[in-house]
């Protein structure tokens, strides 16, 4: 059994064991199509729960991203990465992908370098996110988000 194939609860940061209302996720080939199908899914899932507008675009854009690093970095063939949703008092983001010896890190890129701002923006648009280590299994990286009207 993989890492991929073990369905988990999810545990907000600060808060251990608290169960969610929705809680789902579905695995991605590690393709170089994975973020748009992540993005799309994700999307239609947070409308199916009533979550839309601002929270919808921010959350779609950082599951793009944290599926875009884990394609490139746990790409190979039969390498799939694992998208998660969950939503209790915030709503939490997950991608979970195989490589285990590459922690993603916030980098600060020049004008002219072509990446290195992805974690920036999970940065700027989540109230949380960080990273859980399973070696020799994977890792998942995860961001929260405030919702609307919740304190």
């Amino acid at each position: 059994m993989s890492l991929l194939d073990d369905h988990r609860r999810c545990e907000y940061a600060g808060e251990p064991g608290l169960t969610a209302v929705y809680d789902t996720g579905f695995r991605l080939a590690s393709k170089p199509t994975a973020p748009f199908l992540a993005r799309d899914r994700v999307a239609r899932i947070m409308q199916r729960w009533g979550l839309d507008g601002g929270l919808r675009d921010n959350v779609t854009l950082v599951m793009s991203e944290l599926t875009a690093n884990a394609v490139l970095h746990a790409s190979g063939e039969g390498n799939h990465v694992l998208v998660a949703l969950s939503l209790g008092t915030r709503l939490r983001a997950e991608v979970t992908d195989a490589d285990f010896r590459h922690e993603p890190e916030m980098q600060f890129s020049g004008a002219s370098d072509e990446g290195g701002r992805g974690l920036l923006l999970v940065h700027a648009l989540s109230a949380d996110w960080g990273v859980r280590s399973y070696p020799p299994l994977g890792k998942t990286v995860w961001a929260e988000f405030a919702l609307p009207g919740v304190s």
